[in-house]
């Protein structure tokens, strides 16, 4: 088996196992999660730093993505429309950040305000106010 994996990933030089356990409201719960990778990993502090900086890197973007414009509850699975909401959102998000008439709202509350208020819409756009 070891040789037809190594046929199929020929760059495959790890895997690893990283177990995951927290405790909320004296519930406990478990998680595992599997890794592989084609970089080579001294030891089990390098793992566990290269596993927290995956996703590191994966989780900020997408939950910023995902509290501001919900983006895990979007069902839009057809042809090129989910790259094309994704480039939308990610637009409008740099937008909301860039706000400076309400700094101290969050990117949800400044994207509700911009779906309520016309006004406040046109002026993230660079556009004035809309007739």
């Amino acid at each position: 088996m070891d040789r037809s994996i190594r046929q199929r990933w020929p760059k495959l030089s790890g895997v690893g196992l990283m177990k995951r356990s927290r405790d909320i409201h004296g519930k406990s719960s478990t998680e595992y999660s599997y890794y592989i990778g084609s970089k080579g990993i001294a030891g089990a502090e390098a793992f566990a730093q290269a596993a927290r900086a995956h996703w590191g890197i994966e989780n900020r973007p997408h939950w910023v993505l995902d509290v501001t414009f919900r983006e895990d509850a979007c069902r839009v699975r057809k042809d090129h429309a989910p790259q094309n909401l994704s480039t939308l959102r990610k637009f409008a998000l740099s937008l909301l950040r860039q706000d400076t008439r309400y700094p101290r709202r969050s990117l949800r509350s400044r994207r509700k305000t911009a779906e309520r208020l016309p006004d406040y819409r046109a002026s993230l756009l660079g556009l004035g106010l809309i007739s």
